[in-house]
C-alpha cells in the first residue's frame, strides 16, 4: 500500500506541496511528543491506571539536522547561480591536553580560537559559496530548529510524573548526561559540521546546562550563537555571569566533557552510504532497471517535457536530479532566488527529485533500506532488548543519532506500515523520530513510534496498533540476524586482475524493449551523442574498412540511446 501509494503520488499526481512548513519546518510547534494514554487504551481499554501501570524506561531518538546550506559547488545547480550564504555561526574550538588535566590550575583559562569562512582574500580566494558559509553548514535557522526539538523532548520526558518520565528533574537528567558511568546517556552523530552541531543543539536544550547560580543558557541572541567543545551557547562577548544566575562565560561552561560518539564518515553506517556497503549499488541498479520505474521516469510525456525546461535552466544536456532537487530546496528554504520556473515546474521538478531519491529505499520491500541500516537497526534491537533482561547493566535511558536525510528516510521506509508519515516523501529539515519502549504492569514491553509529534503504524507483525509489543517489534527487526540480509558484498564481484572490467553490473541491465541512452545506475555515465542504433550499425561496418571498428564498437557499448533523454542519475551524498 504505501510504495504504491508514493508511486501514484509523486509521479502521475505531480503534488509535490510548495508550503514551507512541509519541508523547510518554518514552524515547530506542531511536534510536541503526544501522551501515550491513548495508544494504551487502543489496546487496552480503559482498565488500567495511567500513573501506576505504566511505565517509560527509554527513548532512542533519531533526527535529521537542522536548516542549512548548498552541500556542493554551486556550478552543479542553474545558469547564473546567485543565491548569497552568509552565517552568523562561528566555530569556538578549544585544544587542550588531557595528559596536563591534574597538574594544571583550575584559574587557567585555555585559549578559544574562532574558525572564520574567509571570502575575497586581496582578491584572489573566495569561498566555494561565495560568502562565509562552509559548504553544507548548518544556519541559525537549523540550530533554533533543533532546540525546538530539545525542548519538545524535555516537556515530554524530563517532569515530576512519576513513571510517565524519564527523569523526574532537570538536575537527575544532567546528573545521567555527566555521569562517568555513561550507562544512561548516548550520543551519536555523523562526523559532519551539521549533524555535529544539530545534535548538540538539542542535548544542550535538553538537558538545559547551568551556571553555578542556577542561570539557564539563553538561546534569545541568534544572531550571536557560538560553539565551544562542540555544544551551542551564546557567544563569550555577550555571555555574562550576574548574581541572579546569568549566563555564564565559555570558559566557564567546558567545567565537564561530554561524550559524543562518531565515526569516518565513508565507512560510517549512521546513513544510507554505499561507500560503506557496495552491495547497495546493486539494489539500486535492480529497483532503476524495474518495469515500474522505467515506465514512471522514461515513458511519461510529463516527465520529458519537465527534463528539458530543467535542462535548459541549467545550461546541461541531462539533468542530475540529486543537485537539482538540492539547488531548488535549499533555495526555496531560505527565500533565496531560484531559476524561472513556475510554481507547477517548480513543484513538479521537486516532485521528481523526491521520487529519484526515494524509490530504492522502499523498492522490494525496503531491501535496500533493511541492509543500509542494519547496524543501527541491531543496535535499536539490542537497546531495548536489554530492558527485558534482568542481567543486563546496559540500560540507556536517553539516545540521540544525529544524522541526514538520509538516515531518517530508510529508517522510516523499514518501519513505518503506511506513507502517511510524511508529507512531499521526502522527510523535512530536523525532522525527529523517536522510539520509546514502555513497561506495562511490571511485566510486559511495549515499543511506540513517534515521528515529528504523530504516532506511526509499524509494518508486520506489528500491525493493527500503535503499540508494538517487544517480541513482536524484535520479529519485524529479525533481519538483522540473516547474513544474506545484511551482507555489504557487491553481487559482482569485478577481478582487479583482468585487463578489461564489465562496466555495468549485471544486475543492472535494462530490458531489450527499453534502453536509457546512459546507464542512469552508473556513477561513472557518460552522456548520450544522439546516435540511434541504427546509424551506429552503418559506421560500425564502415569502421571496419577503415580500421575503426574497434573503436566505434565500444562508442555503441557506451551512447545507446532512448525514446526520451535520460534524467541521468541521483548524487549519491546526502543531506
Amino acid at each position: 500500500r504505501n510504495f504504491r501509494s508514493l508511486i501514484q503520488c509523486t509521479i502521475v499526481g505531480l503534488v509535490f506541496s510548495l508550503d514551507p512548513n512541509l519541508y523547510c519546518s518554518k514552524d515547530m510547534t506542531g511536534r510536541s511528543i503526544p501522551s501515550i494514554e491513548e495508544s494504551f487504551v487502543q489496546i487496552f481499554g480503559g482498565d488500567f491506571d495511567i500513573n501506576s501501570d505504566i511505565e517509560i524506561l527509554m527513548a532512542q531518538i533519531f533526527i535529521r539536522h537542522g536548516a542549512r546550506t548548498l552541500s556542493f559547488e554551486p556550478e552543479h545547480c542553474w545558469m547564473n547561480y546567485n543565491v548569497p550564504w552568509d552565517c552568523n555561526i562561528t566555530l569556538l574550538e578549544m585544544p587542550k591536553n588531557r595528559a596536563e588535566e591534574d597538574s594544571t590550575s583550575q584559574e587557567e583559562v585555555y585559549p578559544l580560537f574562532m574558525k572564520l569562512y574567509q571570502n575575497d582574500v586581496n582578491g584572489t580566494q573566495k569561498t566555494t559559496l561565495m560568502g562565509t558559509c562552509q559548504m553544507g553548514q548548518i544556519l541559525q535557522e537549523g540550530i533554533e530548529q533543533e532546540i525546538a526539538n530539545g525542548n519538545h523532548l524535555k516537556d515530554s520526558y524530563i517532569c515530576n510524573n512519576g513513571k510517565l518520565c524519564l527523569f523526574d528533574s532537570q538536575a537527575s537528567a544532567l546528573e545521567s548526561l555527566t555521569s562517568a558511568s555513561e550507562t544512561e546517556v548516548k550520543l551519536r552523530s555523523t562526523d559532519i559540521q551539521r549533524t555535529l552541531l544539530s545534535g548538540q543543539a538539542l542535548v544542550a536544550t535538553f538537558f538545559n546546562f547551568k551556571g553555578e547560580s542556577g542561570g539557564a543558557l539563553s538561546t534569545e541572541e541568534p544572531a550571536n550563537v557560538s560553539v565551544v567543545n562542540d555544544t551551542d551557547i551564546p557567544s563569550a562577548d555577550n555571555a555574562t555571569t550576574t548574581e541572579e544566575g546569568g549566563i555564564r562565560k565559555l570558559w566557564e561552561v567546558a567545567d565537564f566533557i561530554v561524550p559524543w560518539y562518531t565515526s569516518d564518515y565513508d565507512v560510517d553506517r549512521l546513513y544510507y552510504n554505499d561507500k560503506a556497503c557496495p552491495r547497495l549499488l546493486d539494489f539500486e541498479g535492480e529497483a532503476r532497471s524495474s518495469d515500474l520505474y522505467k515506465s514512471e521516469m522514461f515513458k511519461k510525456e510529463e516527465v520529458r517535457l519537465l527534463n528539458e525546461t530543467v535542462s535548459a535552466l541549467w545550461g546541461t544536456e541531462e539533468v542530475d536530479w540529486r543537485y537539482t532537487f538540492d539547488c531548488l530546496l535549499t533555495a526555496f528554504c531560505t527565500n533565496g532566488q531560484y531559476p524561472a520556473l513556475s510554481e507547477k515546474d517548480l513543484s513538479d521538478a521537486l516532485n521528481v527529485g523526491a521520487f529519484i531519491n526515494s524509490f530504492y529505499f522502499y523498492y522490494n520491500e525496503a531491501r535496500a533500506s533493511k541492509l543500509a541500516m542494519a547496524p543501527l537497526f541491531f543496535e535499536i534491537r539490542t537497546n531495548l532488548k536489554n530492558w527485558s533482561e534482568e542481567a543486563s547493566t546496559e540500560k540507556l535511558k536517553f539516545a540521540l543519532f544525529s544524522g541526514h536525510d538520509y538516515t531518517l528516510m530508510p529508517l522510516m521506509a523499514v518501519l513505518a506500515e503506511s506513507d502517511d508519515w510524511i508529507s512531499n516523501f521526502w522527510v523535512p529539515y530536523a525532522s525527529m523520530a523517536v522510539l520509546e519502549l514502555y513497561k506495562y504492569k511490571g511485566t510486559e514491553y511495549y515499543v511506540r513510534l513517534v515521528f515529528n509529534g504523530s504516532p506511526v503504524e509499524m509494518k508486520s507483525p506489528c500491525t493493527g496498533n500503535i503499540l508494538c509489543s517487544l517480541d513482536n517489534f524484535s520479529q519485524l527487526l529479525s533481519f538483522v540476524d540473516d547474513p544474506e540480509m545484511t551482507s555489504c558484498e557487491p553481487f559482482v564481484k569485478i577481478d582487479a586482475s583482468a585487463t578489461e572490467a564489465p562496466l555495468i553490473p549485471a544486475t543492472q541491465s535494462v530490458d531489450s524493449n527499453f534502453e536509457p541512452s546512459v546507464d542512469v545506475f552508473s556513477p561513472n555515465n557518460k552522456k548520450s551523442d544522439g546516435y540511434s542504433k541504427s546509424t551506429v550499425v552503418i559506421f560500425f561496418f564502415l569502421g571496419i574498412l577503415l580500421g575503426a571498428g574497434p573503436a566505434l564498437y565500444f562508442q555503441y557499448k557506451n551512447n545507446r540511446s532512448s525514446n526520451y533523454q535520460s534524467l541521468g542519475t541521483s548524487y549519491v551524498q546526502n543531506g
